[in-house]
């Protein structure tokens, strides 16, 4: 049970990452302009408030092992990548349903 609460909070994880980067990724550009560096900026707070409970959320994985962290991440990895893409598909309205 232990690892599956851990492939899915990593899941979660990672695809909450990936539709950020997405919007955030609009706003840095080529030529860094201002609006860039306050685009980073407030991506990297976001992370850095995160960062704090996501790591108390970590702490009760303690016993799984580093290979199958590994393992079970790269799983994660897969299936979030699914999972962004099928969210930003409904959040960017191109989103289409065959009846």
């Amino acid at each position: 049970m232990e690892h599956f609460k851990f492939f899915c909070f990593q899941t979660i994880l990672l695809s909450t990452l990936f539709v950020l980067n997405y919007y955030f990724d609009a706003f840095i550009s080529h030529p860094f302009t201002q609006v860039d560096f306050i685009a980073i900026l407030i991506f990297l707070l976001l992370i850095l408030v995160a960062f704090k409970p996501i790591m108390k959320v970590y702490k009760y994985f303690n016993t799984i092992r580093l290979r199958t962290k590994l393992l079970i991440s790269v799983f994660a990895f897969v299936l979030s990548i699914v999972i962004g893409g099928v969210v930003l598909s409904f959040l960017t309205g191109e989103a289409t349903f065959m009846l």
